[in-house]
């Protein structure tokens, strides 16, 4: 995090925009998303029974949620719009900045290298080259999984995404001396059709996030939750709050609070909930230290 970095109140939160109902071919409901929950209109209807016509055609998006279950995420923009898919002329420009930037620091390694010759120095040069190649890599295809074409129709296992998750991120926990925990992993064993890569990217954009803002000792919890027609993933830590970046706001392109940060991890989340029907929410926690962010995804029942 930025030094000097105030936390954000709770009630300032990352959010995908909009609200879902998930309703079977006969137009009955099955399952509905927080924000729908709470909707004056929407969190009124009953699970099981028709949702009228007339709210339905008040949706302006349809998901499927898995090709052999029959069931359809309805988007309700609830005065709304929703994202963009592609780049404005700024985020084009803040985009060419972060590469010329890890480039440039990439370039100067090589320059820098033949002049200190081969020992020490040449070997902490190389060091910090191949973190950069390894950032630049990173950042070009987190720019994919935010901003380029998403219709991959595969079965998507959820469960396995999130282990592997685990796996990946284990020796950064590590590193940081952050314990990590996941508790009701086999919930996430539902059928869901996707497209895998941008899930298992939002999970670990979630997850890293709450590792990087925790204390040495400190503890990242994920919770997973089952719905009728959905799962939640929660990610808990204990660290200052949700920051806001140096410019802009938190969960937009190319803002972000933590140092060499490429403000991208939550824009991959929110496009990840959105386009599978999903959504979103991270704030600081009212009660206890640290930010919460919670992961709606419908999925095929029970």
């Amino acid at each position: 995090m930025l030094s000097g970095a105030a936390p954000l109140p709770p009630e300032v939160e990352v959010a995908s925009p909009g609200a879902v109902l998930v309703v079977d071919e006969e137009g009955r409901l099955r399952d509905r998303s927080p924000r729908a929950s709470v909707d004056p209109v929407l969190g009124g209807l009953v699970v099981g029974e028709v949702v009228p016509e007339a709210i339905l055609r008040g949706s302006t998006l349809r998901r499927l949620v898995h090709d052999g279950s029959a069931l359809d995420a309805a988007w309700f923009p609830l005065g709304e719009a929703a994202p963009a898919s592609g780049l404005d002329e700024r985020d084009f420009a803040s985009m060419l900045h972060k590469l010329r930037s890890v480039v440039g620091i990439v370039v100067a390694s090589l320059d820098t290298e033949d002049l200190v010759g081969s020992g020490p120095a040449s070997s902490q040069v190389g060091t910090m080259r191949r973190r950069e190649v390894d950032r630049l890599v990173d950042v070009v295809s987190t720019l994919g999984l935010a901003f380029g074409p998403s219709s991959a129709r595969g079965f998507v296992d959820l469960e396995l995404s999130l282990r592997r998750t685990f796996d990946a991120l284990h020796g950064t926990a590590i590193r940081r001396e952050v314990q990590l925990r996941l508790e009701g992993g086999a919930y996430a064993r539902r059928a869901r059709t996707g497209d895998e890569p941008l899930f298992a990217a939002a999970f670990q954009a979630l997850v890293l996030n709450a590792i990087e803002a925790s204390d040495p000792g400190g503890q990242v919890v994920v919770r997973v939750a089952e719905g009728a027609a959905s799962i939640t993933l929660a990610v808990e830590d204990h660290g200052p709050g949700l920051m806001r970046p140096a410019r802009g706001e938190p969960g937009t392109p190319f803002q972000s609070s933590k140092r060499g940060g490429v403000g991208l991890g939550l824009v991959v989340a929110k496009r990840a909930a959105f386009v599978h029907g999903g959504e979103l929410h991270v704030a600081t926690r009212a009660s206890e230290r640290g930010v919460c962010a919670l992961f709606w995804i419908p999925t095929a029942g029970r």
